[in-house]
């Protein structure tokens, strides 16, 4: 049995082994200290609770308890109250009559009871932070039988070795013999990734790690660049296949935070690949690169459900559906077209609790809806319009584009609204990935998002 909270979705995963490399809160996550340093620990009186060499899953060693009774480990760590951090553990081993809880700051987030596996199974969830610290805490209750754990990590950067300090690619796949790692010009630390591509070379480099993830929570990817060349130039992030970012003939002299539209994972693991291409002799330096869970306030915002749940609609003379065909990503999207009637129009609503005077970034990606310079799909917050298509007059290319702003929370409730209205115009529209995602550092104005076909968002220029 296992108990998921509101802002938990509970996956049994088989994660990578890169996992407990990744940027882990936790001290001594793996336990190869051959001890339990940085841990607090406790055992029954007719329990063994013991770091032990007998079944690690990689490394050399591993938690082992047997006897009777119940044996605890716990640590406190830092967290940001508001922000999300994702668990990771693997387990092994149990019997009949045997019962693994874990906890989050005191709240059950995972109950397994009367399993016995020979073999690793792993598990990962993702939580929310509401203080300064918070504690995570294992609590195994068996009946003399043989139980392991090993690999225990609390991640924000689901990333191995992000910026790339340990002065070499380790934990990323590449390709391409003009991609190195320098001390040229980082952005942070001592040493960011180079891609140094001539002229006329017609190559290109790549950069690609596959990490954990929880099906259903929203990711937010972010990065620093520095370079390029003016010319030919070509940088594209990909999420599991899907282009999430594009710029071309680009230069600039100092970093620039890049900040591409946040996506929801479909499986157990995804991959952010990174291409970079037809450079004129330059180089471009990326540092700094991040995967982080975050909160995503919309419920259904990707429509995986096949349905409208989650939203309220309206709909006058307009045909409104959710369909598997042309989906940005997943199976499912939202679409729309004019069916009859001299004033057609439909509404996509739905209300979510929010803080006063808090940071919102509102995120959706657009297929069709205008033309003529002359969009006919427009976004509320609040009933406020806000910026809601990223490519105007571009309606020929057939194409989904990603539309971001930031907006202030004025009340403990916000209404986001999608208006559809074609008048005499036989249009359809595609609407997928809505994501309402808190900031973490407030504004004090809403701040548009840019319209560039080239699918970037830059909160910090």
């Amino acid at each position: 049995m296992r108990q998921i909270t509101a802002i938990l979705i509970l996956a049994v995963a088989v994660l990578l082994a890169q996992t407990a490399a990744a940027e882990n809160l936790l001290v001594n996550g793996a336990f190869e200290t051959g001890d339990f340093s940085g841990w607090n620990y406790q055992s029954a009186s007719r329990a063994s609770l013991e770091v032990s060499r007998e079944k690690p899953y990689e490394g050399q060693w591993a938690v082992k308890i047997t006897g009777f009774g119940k044996c605890t480990i716990s640590q406190t760590f830092a967290t940001i109250p508001g922000q999300l951090y994702q668990v990771n553990f693997r387990r092994a081993g149990g019997g009949l009559y045997n019962r693994l809880s874990v906890y989050w700051a005191g709240t059950k987030i995972y109950q397994e009871d009367e399993f016995d596996d020979p073999n690793y199974q792993s598990d990962s969830s993702v939580h929310l932070a509401t203080g300064p610290s918070t504690t995570l805490e294992f609590v195994y209750d068996g009946v003399n039988n043989s139980f392991y754990l090993d690999d225990i990590g609390v991640c924000r950067n689901l990333l191995v070795n992000p910026g790339f300090e340990t002065g070499n690619l380790s934990g990323w796949n590449h390709q391409g013999s003009a991609l190195s790692v320098k001390k040229n010009k980082p952005h942070s630390g001592q040493w960011s990734a180079d891609f140094w591509l001539s002229h006329g070379s017609g190559g290109q480099c790549q950069l690609s790690q596959t990490f954990p993830t929880v099906p259903g929570q929203s990711y937010e990817v972010s990065f620093w660049r520095s370079g390029g060349d003016n010319y030919q130039n070509s940088l594209r992030f990909y999420w599991d296949g899907i282009k999430i970012y594009e710029k071309n003939a680009f230069m600039s002299d100092n970093y620039v935070f890049v900040f591409p539209s946040p996506m929801v994972a479909s499986g157990t693991s995804a991959t952010l690949k990174i291409v970079y291409g037809l450079g004129s002799g330059s180089s471009l330096y990326l540092d700094d690169i991040q995967v982080n869970p975050v909160q995503n306030l919309v419920v259904n915002g990707n429509f995986e459900t096949g349905d409208f749940s989650g939203w309220s609609i309206q709909k006058d003379y307009i045909n409104l559906w959710v369909s598997n065909w042309e989906p940005f990503d997943g199976k499912w999207s939202a679409q729309g077209g004019r069916q009859t009637g001299d004033e057609p129009s439909c509404k996509l609503s739905q209300t979510f609790a929010t803080t006063p005077g808090k940071s919102y970034r509102v995120v959706f990606w657009r297929m069709g809806g205008a033309e003529n310079n002359t969009n006919f799909l427009q976004a509320y917050w609040n009933g406020a319009a806000i910026h809601s298509y990223n490519s105007l007059g571009d309606s020929t290319v057939w194409h989904y584009s990603v539309v971001s702003s930031t907006q202030v929370a004025s009340g403990a409730s916000t209404t986001l609204e999608f208006i559809f209205a074609p008048g005499q115009s036989n249009l359809f529209f595609y609407l997928d990935n809505v994501q309402v995602n808190p900031i973490a550092a407030p504004i004090t104005a809403p701040r548009p998002g840019k319209a560039r076909p080239e699918i970037e968002m830059l909160l910090l220029e």
